[in-house]
């Protein structure tokens, strides 16, 4: 009780603030869709930290390569949270 209005608060004051979870199963996008509609007010996903968002790091160094995803959306969040464009 009292997250929403305390969330309310920061905004008004610009206080930043970002949301992060060891969660996963999602993308960032969706996350961020979520959350939005739950607290009703725009939560971008630059606002959102998920278990797998540090691995966007090292998209880079496995680009070219062969990288094992496995869990539920893993092609999508592959695709568009990591950075990684081919899938099979």
């Amino acid at each position: 009780p009292g997250a929403v209005s305390a969330l309310h608060l920061l905004k008004k004051l610009k206080i930043p603030f970002i949301f992060m979870t060891n969660g996963g199963g999602c993308t960032e996008r969706m996350k961020a869709k979520e959350l939005s509609k739950k607290f009703n007010f725009e939560v971008k996903r630059d606002m959102i930290v998920l278990s797998h968002s540090p691995m966007r790091e090292l998209s880079e160094k496995y680009q070219g390569k062969r990288v094992l995803s496995v869990g539920s959306c893993s092609k999508k969040i592959m695709k568009d949270d990591i950075g990684k464009s081919k899938q099979k």
